[in-house]
């Protein structure tokens, strides 16, 4: 895993080819933590995920852990 602490502004320069980001320069995800490539799943203050706190970073972070864990056992099954 790789973790990126942000301050007021998204640090998404790096990904911005990868994924797709809304005007203010996050990364778009999905309730699951998935984002427009699969494969790739985001979480925490960098995302457009409703509320910049700790706990919900947190468990964002748990989503995007457990919706990673399942793509990959599916990957592997296929």
């Amino acid at each position: 895993g790789v973790f990126i602490q942000v301050g007021f502004l998204p640090n998404t320069e790096f990904c911005r080819d990868l994924v797709d980001l809304n005007s203010k320069g996050e990364i778009k995800i999905n309730s699951d933590c998935s984002t427009s490539t699969e494969g790739i799943f985001a979480c925490g203050d960098v995302t457009d995920a409703y509320g910049k706190r700790i706990v919900i970073a947190s468990g964002e972070g748990a989503k995007a852990v457990l919706r990673t864990r399942q793509f990959l056992k599916e990957l592997k099954e296929a």
